[in-house]
């Protein structure tokens, strides 16, 4: 069966589908706001007339391409492209302002690239019970995921617990504005049309990262004498494989945390990120 799965995606056309759906999805995630569902939403009229096998490939390409594409503009710009990217920000950026964006965008590509490899070796081998499994997920089992996803952010959230038990206490108020799913009720929508569709998540996060970094370049900017701002050297960007080896553990952990989180329903992407970047920091702070 893998030998004639590796026979069809050797085919020109799912080749060709692929590079399409890579570099469309890279462009789609690294704009803030759009994200890798708005990705496929825009593709997935394209895919009508293909055969099965490109169209498949190439929406995998777009997902795939999006996640790492909402690492650009968070490594550049401090403005996280998908949710998920928000981790990659923290330190990404950091790295930017130093003059390494090109080294922090080339350690994200190659990060991605081995976690998406170590996912797929795993779902290969576990795809049918994962099916399975996902099949007996009810609404309780979809509630102590949900749960358990809050309990990881205030674990793993860094910094002090309490604050991040009341951020999620805040995330959770924002995520009950709008219609009830259930009786169509508006909840917290103080009488206003507009507020009935909730709240959503990428413009949130546009709004919080993108209008912060707006207001911190311009208070920069006029502390600065005369309008002057100090803009650092751009230094090397190249990654040797031996860089990357160093990383081997950091890399291991979080692909299993980003393999064996991602399978579980409800959870995303955006969970296991911070649960990553949680683990390495921990780590690099015990080899100080």
């Amino acid at each position: 069966m893998l030998l004639d799965a590796l026979n069809a995606l050797m085919d020109i056309w799912v080749l060709v589908a692929a590079v399409v759906g890579i570099v469309t999805g890279i462009i789609i995630g690294a704009i803030p706001g759009l994200g890798p569902t708005m990705a496929i939403a825009l593709l997935i009229p394209v895919t009508f007339t293909m055969p099965p096998i490109p169209a498949i490939t190439l929406l995998l390409g777009v997902y795939q391409g999006a996640i790492f594409g909402g690492s650009i503009s968070a490594i550049l710009l401090n403005v996280p492209g998908t949710p998920s990217s928000a981790a990659t920000a923290i330190d990404g950026h950091a790295m930017a302002k130093r003059g390494e964006g090109g080294r922090a965008l080339r350690i994200a590509l190659y990060a991605s690239v081995a976690g998406n490899i170590f996912s797929c070796l795993v779902l290969i081998v576990l795809a049918e019970p994962l099916a399975s499994m996902a099949l007996n997920f009810g609404p309780a089992e979809m509630a102590a995921l949900m749960f358990f996803a809050l309990l990881v952010i205030v674990l793993f959230g860094g910094g002090v617990r309490l604050d991040a038990a009341l951020m999620v206490l805040l995330g959770v108020f924002a995520g009950i504005v709008g219609l009830d799913p259930i009786e169509g009720t508006p909840r917290f929508t103080f009488d206003s049309f507009a507020m009935e569709n909730g709240l959503q998540l990428i413009p949130v996060l546009v709004g919080l990262f993108a209008m912060s970094e707006v207001f911190l370049k311009l208070f920069e900017r006029r502390s600065a004498n005369q309008g002057d701002m100090d803009i650092p050297e751009i230094l090397p960007s190249k990654v040797r494989f031996i860089d990357m080896w160093r990383m081997r553990a950091t890399l291991l952990w979080s692909s299993v945390i980003g393999t064996f989180v991602g399978i579980l329903p409800g959870i995303g992407s955006t969970v296991p990120a911070f649960m990553s970047y949680s683990l390495a920091r921990d780590s690099f702070k015990g080899t100080e």
